[in-house]
């Protein structure tokens, strides 16, 4: 649930270099109801109210977000970076590699997701036919737990954001 926006919405548009617009803003600037100068003040000030929205007010949701969960500590990342890499000789594995981790933070859309979940399986698959007794350490678990997430996010069609 979006929560109101610096001006109602209808009035606010993308213009070809995606940078959020006003219609009315520009309609006083068309008219000569507003110098350059004042177009120029009131853009900017929209501007930045509108990305203080959207990064940190825009969401009914605490910090954001609608649910989180917790996939591991820094060791357990460590862990399924080294076992990717140790395990990616044939390349099966160059997608996850990519796309998780990358950064301290990183979102992935659903489709995303969606095509990582095979790899996913296959690395969870390989890890317990290769290493049944240690299928217990973070990094396990940590597949598991992002697994889960990937699913989830592919079926609500939500991105999933990874802080790490």
């Amino acid at each position: 649930m979006l929560k109101p926006g610096p001006v109602p919405f209808p009035d606010l548009y993308l213009d070809e270099e995606d940078a959020v617009c006003s219609q009315s803003i520009d309609t006083a600037e068309m008219d000569d109801a507003v110098t350059l100068e004042e177009w120029k003040r009131d853009w900017e000030a929209l501007s930045a109210a509108y990305e203080q929205w959207r990064q940190y007010e825009a969401c009914a949701h605490e910090d954001m977000a609608y649910c989180s969960a917790w996939l591991g500590n820094t060791g357990d990342v460590a862990e399924y970076i080294e076992l990717i890499d140790s395990l990616n000789q044939w390349h099966r594995y160059d997608g996850l590699l990519m796309h998780v981790p990358v950064a301290d933070f990183t979102q992935l859309a659903p489709e995303t997701c969606q095509s990582l979940i095979g790899e996913l399986k296959s690395l969870i698959a390989q890890m317990e036919a290769e290493r049944a007794d240690r299928c217990q350490q973070g990094r396990y678990l940590f597949c598991e737990r992002l697994l889960k997430l990937m699913q989830d996010s592919a079926k609500v069609g939500n991105p999933l954001q990874l802080l790490y």
